[in-house]
């Protein structure tokens, strides 16, 4: 069944593409900035049945590419190391001012991995102690990030089965706690993709940006990170570990499907609740991604800890476009 736009804006809201102040020589539209209240960016120009790309900042500079629709701007913009194509709304977009120069600079400085000792016995799967600290067991599978794609892929599914996360007492959830965060660090913890289950504290972050050297100490220089915590983190620091934000549900299950690492991982609008994060797992000759008519993904294949914890399922279909969050996004690691 195709997409129904019967209540949308009406013909004119997908008519003829019009180019918009845009500079044929540099191939930079004219740039545009994002409000104080932020501004979605959509694969549509409508509000209706179209959801989100993401949630443009406050700030975010954008590179205006035709009016799309009335009311409405195609543009495109820098997100998470890569670019992105989509509509925002006029009215969520104000003049740049000052034409921001766009400087590639390069890698950024080295920073320090923060991580609790390894080889804790008492990281394990079958206790509840130790989950500040990586998964210790000695017999741990791991990944080779070197190895060809159907090696890799055989040993994500390898230690993915391993953790046991439906039936590892590491991962059970409490009245009222659950573990979302712990599982996914601990599977790309063994994937040898670094996802912080510590982090450094504001004031430890000032003292490296010093050059100083800091001890890894917990509740002192370094704190637990929730699943909200790793969001920001993915967006802000994640690109300096290997980390790329994408767009396209069928981008992200290609390459888990390649042997890479995948998340979703999305923020919790009320502050102090938890946000939630899956993984995105290979597809097997059992387990698949849900796709549309087209071969496209509408639901990858995922792993996770929650409310209930499942080897392939998550906490539902679409759990990231909940009303209960502010921001979600998809990232791969090769």
């Amino acid at each position: 069944m195709g997409t129904h736009y019967e209540d949308c804006e009406g013909p004119a809201a997908f008519g003829q593409f019009k180019p918009v102040g845009f500079d044929v020589l540099s191939g930079q539209g004219e740039q545009r900035v994002v409000k104080a209240e932020g501004g979605n960016l959509r694969h549509l120009p409508s509000t209706r049945f179209n959801e989100p790309i993401t949630l443009l900042p406050q700030g975010q500079v954008v590179h205006v590419l035709g009016s799309s629709a009335p009311g409405w701007l195609r543009v495109r913009t820098s997100l998470g190391g890569g670019e992105v194509i989509g509509h925002v709304a006029v009215s969520r977009l104000e003049a740049a001012g000052t034409p921001v120069v766009e400087v590639p600079t390069g890698e950024p400085a080295p920073l320090p991995i923060a991580q609790l000792r390894e080889n804790n016995p008492a990281s394990h799967r079958h206790t509840t102690g130790g989950r500040a600290f990586p998964i210790g067991e000695l017999a741990r599978p791991t990944r080779d990030p070197a190895a060809s794609a159907a090696v890799r892929i055989g040993q994500l599914q390898a230690l993915a089965d391993w953790l046991g996360v439906e039936s590892s007492e590491r991962y059970a959830r409490t009245p009222t706690l659950t573990f979302c965060n712990v599982y996914a660090a601990d599977y790309c913890y063994l994937a040898d993709a670094y996802l912080p289950r510590v982090w450094w504290t504001d004031s430890a972050l000032l003292r490296l940006g010093a050059g100083e050297s800091v001890p890894v100490r917990y509740a002192d220089t370094v704190r637990e990170m929730r699943a909200d915590d790793l969001f920001a983190w993915l967006i802000d620091m994640g690109p300096r570990f290997g980390w790329r934000r994408v767009f396209d549900a069928t981008a992200l299950q290609d390459a888990a499907n390649a042997g890479g690492v995948g998340l979703i991982c999305a923020d919790r609008a009320a502050e102090g609740r938890p946000g939630h994060i899956t993984v995105v797992v290979p597809e097997d000759a059992v387990h698949h991604a849900l796709r549309d008519a087209d071969g496209n993904v509408a639901q990858p294949l995922q792993s996770q800890a929650g409310a209930v914890n499942r080897r392939f399922g998550s906490a539902g279909n679409n759990w990231w476009m909940g009303g209960e969050f502010r921001d979600r996004g998809f990232f791969t690691h090769q």
